[in-house]
């Protein structure tokens, strides 16, 4: 069992002027880019690059000294310093742009004050993806819920060279997130109905989708009853009956026999996206009769069958309001394609750590 004496001393430093400076090429083709770094991998989307805003805006590094007595873990014995840096990203033009996994940010090289490759150990993986949609969404600030643009920014983890004391100030750190850009984002529509079959979707002749036939029929709107005198109130004379769930599940395939990916979804093998034809972005409920449709971010979800090769479930809860939904609209991109966003951030301050004086 390993024993360890773990301390940290955190600082922080915040970017004001500092900043990020996306690489960019003057040519839209990538095979016609010649601005390389040495090491850099390949597929970077230079052209790509102008869209998006990286800044760094704060630095915070933290010591660990482990006990070597009894460490199990060589690797673990000198200890060791980790850089975290706060990145601020700005999305400055989100033409065909579906998502992006700003949870795995990939570093490939890192530049110290005089433009030597530091030592360090970053997230080793390459094939784990969670993409988060770009767009307005609903998110919990100071308890209120708001309304704002999605994603803002990513956190990079840097595991510094125990055998070096941390430098003084970064040059640069070189890196990429990946994104996914796609030819159009459509609204599929099926009837709600447990017993329709496979249907053949009129926006997408290559789709079809099943309503799960052991779905419960749709509740309808919802049913009010009056409220005791006593208790009703000038504004409020009545209330529900009861409220149920609208509970559903779809199954979603190609014609073709491509694959269909579900947005979110993690560990995606980098293979996998060639053979991918659509991806499942959300589930909605909508009212063919009054044209309302509702969303339910938070009470559906979708998942990919990539190992059983018949595309993609889709299931949902959301609760019974005044609406008659009788329809399930599925948003999907079409024709995804993986790309590497490339970003390099400068001038970069590493906080020193002083060991506290006294006892």
């Amino acid at each position: 069992m390993r024993q360890c004496t773990r301390f940290a001393w955190l600082l922080l430093v915040t970017g004001a002027s500092a900043g990020a400076v996306a690489l960019a090429c003057p040519s839209a083709a990538l095979a016609a880019c010649t601005q390389q770094f040495s090491g850099e991998p390949n597929g970077l989307r230079f052209d790509l690059a102008d869209r998006f805003k990286f800044l760094w805006s704060s630095a915070e590094l933290s010591v660990q000294t482990v006990n070597p007595v009894g460490s199990e873990d060589p690797q673990m014995q000198g200890g060791g310093s980790r850089l975290t840096v706060s990145v601020k990203l700005s999305i400055l033009n989100t033409e065909g742009l579906l998502a992006l996994d700003v949870d795995n940010p990939v570093v490939f090289a890192v530049l110290n004050a005089h433009g030597g490759h530091m030592a360090w150990q970053g997230n080793p993986l390459d094939d784990l993806r969670q993409y988060h949609r770009v767009g307005i969404e609903t998110v919990h600030v100071d308890g209120s819920l708001v309304d704002k643009f999605m994603p803002v920014g990513t956190v990079i983890e840097l595991q510094l060279d125990p055998n070096h004391a941390p430098p003084s100030s970064i040059a640069s750190i070189k890196g990429y997130l990946h994104g996914l850009y796609v030819d159009d984002v459509i609204e599929v529509d099926v009837p709600y109905d447990p017993n329709g079959g496979w249907v053949e979707p009129h926006a997408d002749a290559d789709l079809l989708i099943l309503v799960d036939p052991a779905n419960p029929p749709a509740p309808g709107p919802l049913q009010y009853i009056p409220i005791p005198a006593a208790l009703a109130t000038p504004y409020v004379r009545s209330r529900p009956k009861q409220i149920a769930l609208y509970s559903y599940m779809t199954s979603v395939k190609s014609k073709t026999a491509h694959l269909i990916m579900a947005l979110g979804t993690v560990s995606y093998s980098p293979s996998i996206y060639g053979a991918v034809s659509h991806v499942i972005v959300e589930t909605q409920l909508f009212d063919s009769q009054h044209n309302k449709c509702t969303r339910f971010p938070t009470q559906q979800r979708a998942v990919s069958e990539f190992a059983l090769g018949v595309g993609a479930h889709c299931l949902g809860w959301p609760s019974q309001d005044d609406n008659s939904y009788d329809t399930i609209r599925h948003v999907v991109g079409v024709h995804p394609v993986e790309v590497k966003i490339p970003f390099v951030l400068t001038g970069i301050p590493v906080p020193s750590i002083r060991a506290p004086t006294g006892e």
